[in-house]
């Protein structure tokens, strides 16, 4: 079996911290591609845009954004934009680097993240965007999202089936964990009569258990364990 040449990717997304949404899940990638021998450049457009970092590309405002866009496309990396159906600021930006990608000369892909139902997605949500989106999921050469669903709300903005691509949202890493003992404080606290009162009270006088309840509860049983 031939190896795959390396690649160049940009990555135009947020990015960890905070330690949130589909951020940590661009971390997963960017470390898996290195591993493999790839390069893979963040451009983070997150909350943490303005902290310096060796993780990623810091962006400092719309033109410097533009610029580290075009740097990168004009060297041949491919560019990857993520964006939803929520934040139109999020939008732009990725229509921004898929057509500075396409002006380059190089391949770009959008991965469309979460469900079927967003603030401005699908069409019937926000019939003022769907040129926008139109135009958002015409121009890269593949698009990702979450789920079959996702994918032919997509399909309703007029892009053909083999070009979207999707891929459940979950990643073997988020299995991966290191065990650790909580402080004896912590037990101690959580195993305490006051404390199980006040969760008692805070609940809706409802005698069918909730999920999020056997969930605490479930929790509860192993802090007792441990605090034997």
């Amino acid at each position: 079996m031939t190896p795959h040449l390396p690649v160049r990717i940009l990555e135009v997304t947020s990015y960890p911290p905070p330690r949130a949404g589909w951020g940590i899940r661009v971390e997963f990638l960017k470390k898996r591609l290195e591993t493999e021998g790839h390069t893979c450049v963040v451009l983070n457009i997150g909350t943490s845009r303005n902290i310096p970092s060796a993780e990623y590309e810091m962006v400092l405002g719309g033109l410097d954004f533009v610029k580290k866009v075009w740097r990168y496309a004009r060297r041949g990396y491919a560019v990857h934009a993520h964006a939803n159906g929520d934040a139109l600021k999020g939008l732009l930006l990725a229509l921004v680097a898929e057509a500075i990608a396409r002006l380059c000369g190089c391949r770009c892909y959008l991965t469309f993240h979460a469900g079927v139902i967003q603030r401005f997605f699908p069409q019937e949500k926000s019939k003022r965007h769907v040129a926008l989106f139109r135009l958002l999921f015409a121009l890269p050469h593949r698009i990702i999202c979450n789920s079959a669903a996702v994918k032919q709300k997509i399909e309703g903005y007029g892009v053909p089936a083999g070009r979207i691509v999707p891929i459940p949202a979950f990643s073997k890493q988020y299995m991966e964990y290191t065990p650790a003992a909580l402080p004896a404080a912590m037990v101690e606290f959580l195993a305490s009569p006051s404390t199980r009162r006040a969760y008692g009270s805070a609940q809706p006088h409802d005698s069918r258990p909730s999920e999020s309840r056997i969930i605490v509860l479930q929790g509860q049983e192993q802090v007792n364990r441990v605090a034997r």
